[in-house]
């Protein structure tokens, strides 16, 4: 049986919103849950990384709906990044 396929970064992406999940409760013990959400997204950077060298050796390349589709996810989390950081800084 063939090892399936992934494109490149698959797994990366795949463990990076678990990680900013399990980053919270981390930042709530340190009174800053901006900062534990950081650390979270890094932790799940590293686990992608290793997850993607073992499962991933051979990645396909991107289609060209794939390539787009990651551009726009990518533009949309900015915006709604400055827009809660705008929210946030005028709160305070």
């Amino acid at each position: 049986m063939a090892q399936q396929r992934y494109p490149r970064g698959h797994f990366i992406g795949s463990s990076i919103a678990p990680g900013m999940i399990l980053g919270i409760p981390i930042g709530y013990t340190l009174g800053n849950i901006a900062l534990g959400t950081a650390v979270g997204a890094a932790i799940g950077v590293i686990v992608g990384i290793v997850l993607e060298k073992k499962n991933n050796p051979n990645p396909r390349p991107l289609t060209k709906k794939e390539k787009t589709t990651r551009k726009r996810n990518v533009f949309i989390l900015v915006v709604v990044g400055i827009i809660a950081y705008l929210v946030v800084s005028s709160m305070g």
